[in-house]
């Protein structure tokens, strides 16, 4: 799909993967994608637009991830362990089984899919994963493997402050105790983007762009906004006195109540939006085209007061 001048017109279809057929529970980055691709291409398609593929949180919706660039566990199809000799043909169906074929359940999906991935980790027998390195992993991995430790609550609820407000003795000392399972987080995230990287090469191949799709906000319990709270409207203990919304549309009179932190638009300024590139700059790399929602936040915004702090909920 030639950009380099204008966009030449096209169709293409908007679908999650997760919404692709097979025996896992949700869809996967695996045949069942390619073939769908081979769907678009057979057909004159020449996009595929997708929802959000970063790792989702206790609501399970992808405009709720607990990273912006972490990708979803769950998207990784499993049929590649086997065939790196990491599980064997029955942990394979044992991850099968059970699975709703009339309905999702993420909740299975998400626990099955982590046994088969922790067995998968502790079979390595070299580290591959080591040469993957973006420089939002350690941060994530840290977190993930934190937040693990407190039954996945999210970082305002971890009872260490020390931990909440990353204080370098608190974490050097995490990093410690907790290694390996960092290292297994990293191995995961390697994992997503090696499946991602061959289907991405697959539909460049047969002349159909991925579009992506970048939610403005990033959620209150994310890697982000633990490792850089001063760039969101909101104090040391995860307290913010606004929350994001959209002023009136067509979609909705009253406009829209989103809950997210509000940035800090003063500080980013300051350090001349370099966190708005980086992430802007990954998306461009992970997709052919990407896609901002709600991008009209940039110059229009609405904060409502918030008068209650997020309830008690997990994303493991």
């Amino acid at each position: 799909m030639a950009s380099d001048k204008k966009f030449p017109r096209s169709a293409g279809v908007l679908m999650p993967i997760t919404m692709l057929h097979g025996a896992f529970g949700i869809g996967v980055l695996g045949v069942e994608a390619r073939e769908f691709i081979d769907f678009l291409f057979d057909r004159g398609f020449h996009a595929w637009q997708m929802l959000p593929v970063e790792q989702t949180g206790y609501c399970f919706s992808p405009y709720r991830s607990i990273s912006a660039y972490a990708g979803e566990p769950m998207l990784i199809d499993p049929r590649m362990l086997v065939e790196m000799g990491l599980i064997s043909p029955d942990e394979l169906f044992n991850r099968v089984e059970g699975v709703d074929w009339s309905k999702v359940d993420y909740e299975l999906v998400r626990r099955k899919q982590w046994i088969l991935l922790k067995t998968a980790f502790l079979r390595l027998k070299d580290k591959p994963y080591t040469k993957f390195n973006p420089f939002w992993l350690d941060d994530y991995a840290l977190y993930m493997a934190i937040s693990q430790q407190h039954n996945f609550h999210p970082w305002f609820m971890w009872p260490d402050k020390a931990l909440r407000a990353r204080e370098q003795s608190a974490l050097e000392k995490a990093e410690e105790e907790l290694s390996e399972d960092i290292e297994f987080f990293k191995f995961v995230q390697w994992l997503f983007d090696k499946q991602w990287c061959e289907l991405k090469k697959y539909a460049t191949e047969r002349n159909v762009a991925i579009i992506g799709d970048m939610p403005i906000y990033v959620s209150w319990d994310s890697v982000e906004v633990w490792s850089r709270r001063d760039l969101f409207n909101m104090d040391e203990d995860g307290k913010y006195p606004t929350v994001s919304g959209v002023p009136p549309d067509y979609f909705s009179v009253d406009g829209q109540r989103w809950g997210d932190p509000i940035y800090n638009w003063q500080l980013m300024k300051e350090e001349n939006y370099q966190w708005w590139i980086n992430r802007v700059k990954y998306s461009i790399e992970r997709y052919d085209f990407v896609r901002i929602d709600h991008f009209r936040a940039f110059a229009n915004y609405w904060e409502f007061l918030q008068s209650w702090k997020p309830q008690e909920r997990g994303n493991g």
